[in-house]
């Protein structure tokens, strides 16, 4: 286990070093902002990961995220019965049709005020927000070019999906005409191991943690939860920890589309090349920022068996009531 802690910090500094390295203005870093934004995300994840309150605010989050999910299906189903009232929803369904009912949701608490009074007193932890009044258009007008812009939204996601997941295929099918073992995802596995290892998995699920590390680069994360659901009970709890941060991200090139597709409407012809330029950056800054919230949130799950030990060990059998017994044997374990 501790082998395995050692790693995963040494994961950590080879990730901020890699950033270091890539960067273009490696002389203006200001690394006393570095060391506060690591120091904060550490205390994220101790908090997140190591105590009761922590793991069921995450679990209250993702209840109450899930049950937006579930009331936009309602809408749904008056329109497309047949879509919903089936025993699995498919990716446009179940993934993209409620963002039609989420995105003017949130723009509905910004435009009463809640999301930027959230955002506004959330960012001053970390620095001074200023911003600059508008006049504001009639709510009604409002909510119809948010719906508006959610539907073009979907319609760039799924033209994006189609698109990238096909091209993949095609390429696979060229490189299985080579050898039939081989595939896009595959070789992004073996060029993703050493950083999958470095997160302080063994080499068996360093390996497979690698394969779904280009399997959501090249099409997205919807297809690895889909498959690394069905099994995810089958993993280690540090897998499972690092395999779920690593994948609720967006940086994948199916992203990196929709981005850019974006940005064409948003901007004129002078600086539209600017992001298409800097896509090597933007893949890289996000896997980077993936591979750091892994570590971080893994490096607790390390720890858990040591707080429970020393600390946690009466309160954690009271009030978690059987998780310490799930700890206690994967420290025998490891």
């Amino acid at each position: 286990m501790y082998l395995s802690l050692g790693i995963n910090l040494l994961g950590l500094l080879v990730f901020i070093g890699i950033a270091t390295a890539f960067s273009k203005k490696r002389k203006e870093i200001s690394w006393k902002t570095v060391g506060v934004l690591a120091l904060f995300n550490l205390f994220l994840a101790w908090f997140l990961t190591s105590f009761f309150v922590g793991r069921n605010i995450v679990l209250f989050l993702a209840a109450g995220f899930q049950w937006i999910v579930d009331v936009s299906y309602t809408g749904i189903a008056f329109a497309f019965p047949d879509w919903v009232h089936v025993e699995r929803m498919n990716f446009f369904t179940g993934a993209l049709l409620p963002i039609l009912m989420i995105v003017p949701l949130f723009d509905i608490l910004s435009y009463i005020g809640v999301m930027p009074f959230v955002i506004r007193w959330s960012g001053k932890l970390l620095s001074k927000i200023t911003g600059h009044k508008r006049e504001r258009e009639p709510f009604f007008s409002f909510l119809g070019n948010s719906i508006i812009s959610s539907g073009r939204l979907i319609l760039i996601i799924v033209a994006m999906v189609i698109a990238f997941v096909a091209l993949v295929a095609l390429i696979d099918q060229l490189l299985a005409l080579i050898n039939p073992a081989v595939s896009l995802e595959k070789m992004l596995g073996f060029v993703m191991f050493p950083f999958a290892w470095l997160l302080g998995l063994d080499f068996s699920e360093a390996f497979q943690l690698a394969e779904y590390m280009g399997m959501k680069i090249v099409t997205n994360e919807f297809v690895v939860m889909g498959q690394a659901g069905l099994i995810m009970d089958t993993f280690s709890h540090h897998m499972q920890a690092v395999l779920t941060v690593f994948v609720t991200s967006f940086a994948n090139f199916a992203s990196v589309g929709v981005i850019l597709s974006a940005f064409k409407g948003l901007m004129d012809e002078d600086r539209i090349y600017l992001i298409p330029k800097n896509v090597g950056y933007m893949m890289l800054s996000g896997i980077l920022v993936s591979l750091l919230s892994a570590a971080f949130a893994g490096l607790f799950i390390w720890c858990l068996p040591i707080y429970a030990v020393f600390f946690y060990r009466e309160q954690n059998e009271r009030e978690l009531g059987g998780v310490f017994n799930l700890i206690r044997q994967k420290s025998s374990t490891s």
